[in-house]
């Protein structure tokens, strides 16, 4: 599972964050760079190691469980 590539779909899955949302991520709207692919075999269809997207994670400011915006109260 270390070398598992993943793309867009399995990342949403496993952080809860909208496909959509990670690919704004990656044309530059996160104040904490979305990474390089680890893999552009087909460029159209990048992947990543999850390593990887564990340490973007953590890097990312205010990042909570679910990686969301904290809900208004009220």
């Amino acid at each position: 599972m270390a070398d598992e590539l993943l793309g867009y779909a399995e990342i949403s899955a496993r952080t809860g964050i909208a496909v959509k949302t990670l690919r704004n991520y990656r044309a530059g709207g996160s104040k904490t760079p979305f990474p390089e692919p680890d893999d552009l075999t087909f460029p159209d269809r990048p992947r990543w190691h999850w390593a990887t997207i564990e340490g973007w994670l953590k890097a990312r400011p205010g990042a909570g469980v679910g990686g969301g915006r904290p809900r208004k109260n009220g």
